[in-house]
C-alpha cells in the first residue's frame, strides 16, 4: 500500500477501497457520508470538539484543544467512545485522516475561519510554538500580518536545517506579504533565504535579494548585517558564473568584518575569497587567502565551518596542480559528514569531480561525479546535482563513452531552472558530441 494512502486512510480496508475507486477525490462520497452518519450521533457539545480537531492536521494536543473550545471531559470521551477520536499522549488525532477531512469539509467558511483563528490565538501564546503550524493557521483564518511573520520564522528555521524546498515554500509566502514586515525583518530573510534559493536553482532572485539587503543594511549602518549581505551576493554572482563581479563584494565584506574581533562570519569570507581566486586562476592569491581561512578556523571549533573551508582550500591547491591538496578536501566532506552538513559534503564531491575533470584526471573525477549526483539527487541539492550530471557527461565524451555523455549532458539541461554555467557545460559537451559523431548542422542549440 502507497504510504500517501496508508496515511489517509490508516490502513482501514473499507476506506482504502473506497479511495482507490474514486482517486480524484479528496474525500469519496461514501466515506463522508459514512463519517458524517458517526459524528451525527455526537452531542452538541462533543460535535464542538469535533469540528475544533478537524482543522488541526495530524494531531491536536490536549491543551490546544482545551484553548479552542474548553471542552468537557465527557465531551472528548465521547467522541472516542463513537470511533471517531483517538486519545494517544495527551493528543487528539482522528482515526482516519479522511475522516478528519470529511469533517472539515462540511464546515462552513465562517465556522472554519473562527476555529483556525482560535488555533491560531493558542499558537501564539504557546512559548516554542511551531512557527509552520502558526502560518498553516494564520493563512486559513485569512490573518496577513500572522502569516507573514510565522512564514518568515518558518523560513528561517528550515533554512537553519538546510531543509532548503521547505525554506523556499515558507520564504515565498512571507516575501508575497513584506508589506506586513519590517524593512529590517525582509532584509534578514533575504540573506538567510540565499542558500536555498540557490540549492532550487533560483539563483537570479538570491543575487535580487541579498542586493536589496546590502543596501538596506549599509542605509541603517549595520556593517556586520551588510557583510553578511555581501557574501551572499559574492556568492550568487559566482554561482551565475559572473567570477569577476563576485570579488569585490567580499574583499568589502572582509574589510568590513575586520573591524570586529575575528568570528565565523570573516573565516567564512576568507573561505569565499580563496574560492572567487582559484576560480579566477588566481594561484597565490588563493593560496594566501586559503592559510587564513584555516588559520582562524583552527580558533573556532565550528566543524561545519571548518569543512567547508578545507574543501575550498583543498581544491585551490589542486587547481595548482598540487594533488596533495585531495587529502584536505577528502577531510573536509567526512568532518561535513559528521557535521551533518549534506551541502557541503556535495560541494566536496562536486568540486573533486569539476576541478579534476577540468584537469583531465579522469580516475579521481569520475568517481566523485558518480558518488556526488547521487548524494545530491538524495538530499534533494538541485543547484548542484545537474552540474556534476553535466561534468559527468563531459568526462564521459573525453573517455570516449558517447551515449552516455549525450544521456548526462541532456538530463543536466532538462530542468526548468538551469545556470548558465551548467549550461555552459553541457551545451558545450553536446556541441563537441555532434561534431564529432558528423552530425549534420551542429551549430544550432540541440
Amino acid at each position: 500500500m502507497p504510504p500517501c494512502l496508508h496515511a489517509r486512510t490508516g490502513g482501514n480496508p473499507f476506506f482504502v477501497t473506497e479511495a482507490l475507486a474514486a482517486p480524484g477525490d479528496t474525500v469519496p462520497t461514501t466515506v463522508r457520508l459514512a463519517v458524517l452518519a458517526r459524528a451525527s450521533r455526537l452531542g452538541s457539545v462533543a460535535r464542538r470538539v469535533l469540528d475544533a480537531v478537524a482543522v488541526v492536521p495530524g494531531r491536536a494536543e490536549r491543551w490546544l484543544v482545551d484553548a479552542m473550545c474548553e471542552p468537557s471531559a465527557n465531551a472528548v470521551q465521547e467522541c472516542i467512545d463513537r470511533g471517531v477520536l483517538v486519545a494517544a499522549d495527551d493528543t487528539y488525532p482522528f482515526r482516519h485522516e479522511l475522516a478528519r477531512l470529511a469533517i472539515e469539509s462540511q464546515l462552513s467558511e465562517a465556522d472554519r475561519s473562527r476555529l483556525h483563528a482560535r488555533a491560531l490565538a493558542a499558537l501564539q501564546a504557546r512559548d516554542g510554538a511551531d512557527p509552520a503550524r502558526i502560518a498553516h493557521h494564520a493563512e486559513a483564518a485569512g490573518d496577513d500580518a500572522a502569516l507573514a511573520h510565522a512564514a518568515r520564522n518558518a523560513a528561517l528555521l528550515a533554512a537553519a536545517r538546510t531543509a532548503y524546498r521547505e525554506a523556499v515554500r515558507h520564504g515565498d509566502r512571507a516575501l508575497s506579504l513584506r508589506h506586513e514586515l519590517s524593512a529590517a525583518e525582509v532584509a534578514e530573510l533575504a540573506v538567510r533565504l540565499g542558500p536555498s534559493l540557490g540549492a532550487m536553482m533560483r539563483i537570479d532572485e538570491a543575487v535580487a535579494l541579498a542586493d536589496e539587503a546590502v543596501e538596506h543594511w549599509r542605509a541603517a549602518g549595520d556593517e556586520r548585517r551588510e557583510a553578511d549581505a555581501l557574501v551572499m551576493l559574492s556568492n550568487g554572482l559566482a554561482a551565475l558564473g559572473h567570477t569577476a563581479e563576485s570579488t569585490p563584494p567580499i574583499e568589502r565584506a572582509i574589510e568590513l568584518l575586520e573591524h570586529s574581533p575575528p568570528g565565523p562570519e570573516l573565516a567564512g569570507a576568507y573561505a569565499r575569497l580563496t574560492t572567487a581566486h582559484m576560480l579566477a586562476r588566481d594561484r597565490d592569491a588563493a593560496a594566501e587567502w586559503s592559510e587564513r581561512a584555516i588559520a582562524l578556523d583552527g580558533t573556532l571549533g565550528d566543524d561545519g565551518l571548518l569543512a567547508r573551508t578545507m574543501i575550498e582550500t583543498g581544491i585551490a591547491d589542486v587547481m595548482d596542480l598540487r594533488f596533495d591538496g585531495l587529502v584536505r578536501v577528502h577531510e573536509g566532506i567526512e568532518l561535513a559528514r559528521r557535521a551533518e552538513r549534506p551541502g557541503f559534503v556535495a560541494l566536496g564531491l562536486s568540486h573533486i569531480g569539476t576541478g579534476c575533470g577540468e584537469l583531465r584526471r579522469y580516475d579521481l573525477a569520475m568517481p566523485a561525479l558518480t558518488e556526488g549526483t547521487a548524494y545530491a539527487a538524495e538530499h534533494d541539492l538541485e543547484h548542484q546535482r545537474p552540474y556534476m550530471t553535466a561534468w559527468l557527461g563531459r568526462c564521459q565524451f573525453d573517455l570516449g563513452r558517447w551515449f552516455e555523455a549525450e544521456v548526462h549532458c541532456r538530463d543536466s539541461l532538462a530542468g526548468p531552472r538551469t545556470a548558465a554555467y551548467i549550461r555552459f557545460v553541457g551545451l558545450n559537451s553536446l556541441g563537441w558530441l555532434r561534431a564529432r559523431r558528423g552530425d549534420g548542422d551542429v551549430w544550432p542549440l540541440p
